[in-house]
């Protein structure tokens, strides 16, 4: 039976969040994002049941996000051309 969402008893919410402290030559850049994730037709229970792989592709737009976020932040900030993070 789904609720008003759209989101099904064999359905999983998992969040993520991301902390982060990036320290420059004359900036810093901190904060926190977080996501929530849908898993459609999967019943998670808890964290072994996912594997290294599952849990980076769940984390990957988190470190996309960060990586935007201090490119256009740093541009702004420095009036130059952004810093790229590579992770």
């Amino acid at each position: 039976m789904e609720n008003v969402e759209g989101i099904s008893e064999s359905d999983t919410a998992i969040s993520g969040a991301l902390t982060f402290i990036i320290v420059l030559e004359n900036l810093v850049v901190s904060g926190h994002i977080s996501q929530l994730s849908y898993i459609r037709d999967l019943v998670i229970e808890n964290r072994e049941q996912l594997d290294q792989e599952k849990m980076q592709e769940l984390a990957a737009p988190l470190f996309d996000l960060l990586k935007r976020l201090t490119y256009e932040v740093t541009e702004i900030a420095l009036d130059e051309p952004g810093i790229s993070l590579e992770f």
